[in-house]
C-alpha cells in the first residue's frame, strides 16, 4: 500500500476531522535468477542482483510492464522459472495469461479464506 497525503492534508486544527492520509494499492514483482540467490556471513539470505517492477495502475498493466522486465532477463530462455504470489486472482489471471509456462508457489502467508473452495489457481488440482 502507498500512502498519501489525503485532501485534508494540513488542516488545521489537528483535532479537526478530516482524511489526512489516503491509501493507495501497489502491485510489486520481485525478478531475479536463482544463480544470484546468496547469502551473508550470518547464512541471512539475499540476492546480488535483483529487479523491481511496482505499479498502482490496473492489473492487466502490471502484467505487460512484469514480461517487459522479465524477458531481456532470460524469461524466454530459461528452462523454468517460478512465480511467488498470494491468493490474489487478479496475480493468477495474469500467471495464466503472460506466464502460463510458470512453475507456481503459494507464498506462506495466504490464507485459506483466500482461496474458496476451488482449485488452488496454477495447481491443477
Amino acid at each position: 500500500m502507498l500512502r498519501h497525503r489525503g485532501g485534508d492534508w494540513g488542516l488545521k486544527p489537528a483535532t479537526m476531522a478530516g482524511e489526512r492520509v489516503a491509501w493507495q494499492e501497489c502491485k510489486s514483482a520481485v525478478i531475479y535468477h536463482l544463480a544470484q540467490a546468496a547469502k551473508t556471513a550470518g547464512q541471512r539470505g539475499l540476492l546480488v542482483e535483483k529487479f523491481v517492477v511496482a505499479h498502482a495502475g490496473e492489473p492487466l498493466e502490471f502484467g505487460r510492464r512484469v514480461q517487459a522486465e522479465a524477458r531481456p532477463r532470460g524469461l524466454g530462455q530459461a528452462p523454468h522459472f517460478y512465480v511467488v504470489a498470494d491468493g490474489g486472482v487478479w496475480i493468477w489471471n495474469i500467471v495464466a495469461d503472460r506466464l502460463a509456462e510458470a512453475t507456481v508457489c503459494w507464498t506462506f502467508i495466504t490464507p485459506a479464506s483466500t482461496v474458496g473452495s476451488g482449485p488452488l489457481p496454477g495447481s491443477g488440482r
